[in-house]
């Protein structure tokens, strides 16, 4: 070790020399502040430089990870015992959360901004119960309170522009639905109740009157549902061979019918 017989410290020392001999047998006392109690051969094999160094896990015991990573855990981290999540020493991010420890936490403590667009805004848990697929989820919707459907769910193609709830009313089935004609009978004439004789093609978004009226030799007039004078065409309570204005109906061919 000594080559400079006149400098005894000028030394370098060969670590060879140590045989099974533990650093510390030396260098006690000269560890850094929180040190882990380890034989220091475990981690330091390199005599040249002691932070060259690969921690043996298997060292740690019972011993939680923040004993020696505290303060070094991401911002906003849970709080529950590492070892928990963490089971992969040589890679932290490979780590499995045991939602079990949430307790009565919601998600979106954690999960925050982590939701996709226009999200319902109600505690997550109240649909989520399933944390390893979140798209297995049931929705309530007791708690929508005035929100129209439509703030969630698009219509279909051809679907009649009114307000979804004052036809459907059973959440779990939308074709469960009954809708209200307050302003048209539809009995009216010949149609019979048959939904495609108004709405051909299954658009309920237009009604088409014009077709059965051209037939009936009505000219071709627009007929929009109104009577020629402007009134509504239909009070609900058919047809009975008299005029809108409840006096026989005259079309001057002689006929009383």
């Amino acid at each position: 070790c000594h080559r400079d017989t006149a400098n005894w410290s000028n030394a370098s020392f060969d670590h060879s020399f140590a045989g099974g001999r533990d650093c510390a047998e030396c260098h006690k006392g000269r560890e850094p502040a929180n040190h882990f109690g380890t034989p220091c051969g475990a981690c330091h094999r390199d005599t040249a430089n002691w932070s060259n160094a690969s921690f043996d896990h298997s060292f740690a015991g019972g011993r939680d990870c923040a004993e020696c990573h505290k303060g070094r855990e991401p911002a906003n981290h849970f709080g529950s015992p590492c070892s928990v999540c963490h089971y992969d020493t040589s890679n932290w991010g490979n780590a499995s959360f045991d939602h079990s420890f949430a307790g009565g936490r919601d998600c979106a403590e954690c999960h925050k901004g982590r939701e996709p667009a226009n999200h319902f805004g109600s505690p997550c848990s109240v649909c989520h119960y399933d944390t390893s697929n979140w798209g297995n989820a049931s929705f309530d919707h007791g708690r929508i309170g005035g929100a129209d459907c439509s703030q969630c769910h698009s219509a279909p193609g051809g679907h009649y522009p009114g307000s979804c709830r004052s036809c459907h009313g059973d959440t779990s089935n939308f074709r469960n639905a009954s809708f209200s004609h307050p302003w048209f009978n539809i009995h009216h004439e010949g149609t019979n109740g048959a939904c495609s004789n108004c709405h051909p093609g299954n658009n309920y978004s237009t009604t088409d009157c014009k077709t059965c009226h051209e037939a009936e030799g009505e000219g071709g007039e627009d007929h929009d549902g109104k009577d020629h004078d402007g009134k509504d065409h239909d009070d609900g309570k058919g047809d009975d061979g008299k005029d809108h204005d409840g006096k026989d109906h005259d079309d001057g061919k002689g006929d009383d019918d």
